[in-house]
């Protein structure tokens, strides 16, 4: 299906995303050191999360397509399938990008 293999490829440019900005807000000077630990947590999953996207291209693997044709037993329709997809794909990306900000984000 032609939008796994999209909704694939904005998730893992969502993870290489995630972790260059987790990577610059954890190099600034503000945020105290449970955040800087917290954001240090949520790197190390990332980098895990990029590690294992580039061992799965070097093996010719989807972990993604996987999960999807599991998803495909659940959902009775085209329409629902999609719509799943891109839920989950926007969450997906919703998380690798914005916990960052929010882990860092300045006190009010």
């Amino acid at each position: 299906m032609r939008e796994q293999k999209i909704c694939s490829w904005i998730h893992h440019i969502a993870t290489f995303i995630g972790v260059f900005i987790g990577m610059k807000r954890l190099l600034e000077k503000r945020g105290g050191i449970i955040r800087k630990g917290i954001l240090g947590l949520f790197l190390g999953s990332q980098l895990f999360a990029v590690c294992k996207i580039l061992a799965d291209m070097i093996l010719g693997r989807n972990g993604i397509e996987e999960a999807c044709e599991k998803m495909e037993a659940v959902c009775s329709s085209l329409n629902q399938r999609r719509s799943m997809l891109a839920g989950m794909t926007a969450l997906s990306v919703l998380f690798k990008i914005g916990t960052p900000y929010i882990i860092m984000r300045p006190h009010s």
